[in-house]
């Protein structure tokens, strides 16, 4: 499974928080080294909803990169401390 699809079934299975919007992952970008992963959302909502969703995935970045790394997933792989940046992407709401 890839870094992107792996973290969209951690997102949408496993984590709870209550501020967490619908949320799709678009993409992930990972430095050579293994050290640094940029991941790409895309949230459905108003900026209430997005803002909300953005700290929920800021708090849960601990948790995401400790379950990819136990996975084996390219952006946990290494054992040094790595960066996840969460940016987002704007999308548009209805």
């Amino acid at each position: 499974m890839n870094c992107s699809a792996e973290l969209a079934r951690l997102i949408s299975r496993e984590l709870s928080d209550p501020r967490l919007g619908f949320v799709t992952v678009m993409r992930v970008e990972i430095t050579q080294d293994l050290h640094t992963a940029k991941v790409f959302v895309s949230i459905i909502g108003d900026r209430h909803v997005a803002g909300q969703s953005m700290q929920a995935l800021e708090s849960a970045k601990k948790f995401l990169r400790r379950r990819t790394r136990s996975r084996g997933g390219a952006a946990g792989t290494s054992r040094n401390s790595s960066s996840w940046r969460i940016a987002r992407r704007n999308a548009r709401s209805n």
